[in-house]
């Protein structure tokens, strides 16, 4: 959803399929990282979602009787936010989905699943979705499979997935040079 954000404010147009109703469900985590909090502050939207009903943690600690040992400080984190919030992930999505929808170029379908990939001349340009409607097709230049651990359309694009033993994941992206055409 973040992304999506993103690249509605340069002006793109930009279809995020979600294949629930809503965004309720448990499996999503609750913690939003200082990182992810200074973006939020890049955007002009940090004190908005600051607004929202969240746990701030400034650091971590474990207690062994009367002993406690901190192992974590986010005070020393080079970011604006020396904390991690703690609030439902379906509240941060149900926030960063009111922004998006501010841009024209944004549209969220929900209750619409990404079934299989579209591919033309060795190259995927697009998804086939179910969605209560009816089967669609979405085409684009970008495509972002956000379908979960198990994803579908990782496997059919033969992406094979590295297992590192983590009981999380974790995606860092950097976009470079990326240009917005306009005709």
């Amino acid at each position: 959803m973040m992304l999506g954000l993103l690249l509605a404010r340069t002006g793109l147009q930009v279809e995020v399929l979600e294949k629930h109703a809503d965004f309720l469900r448990d499996f999503r985590g609750d913690t939003i990282h200082s990182s992810t909090l200074e973006v939020m502050h890049e955007l002009g939207l940090l004190g908005q979602f600051l607004e929202r009903p969240h746990q701030k943690i400034q650091h971590l600690a474990v207690s062994f009787g009367d002993t406690a040992i901190r192992f974590a400080d986010f005070g020393h984190v080079p970011t604006r936010c020396r904390f991690i919030v703690l609030m439902p992930q379906w509240d941060f999505l149900t926030f960063l989905a009111e922004q998006a929808k501010r841009y024209p170029g944004f549209h969220l379908r929900m209750q619409t699943e990404a079934t299989t990939l579209i591919e033309e001349r060795g190259r995927i340009v697009g998804v086939s979705a179910r969605a209560p409607q009816g089967e669609l097709a979405v085409r684009a230049d970008l495509i972002v499979a956000a379908d979960g651990r198990d994803s579908t359309l990782r496997q059919q694009a033969g992406l094979r997935l590295k297992e590192l033993g983590a009981p999380i994941d974790v995606l860092w992206m950097r976009f470079r040079g990326m240009r917005v055409i306009r005709m």
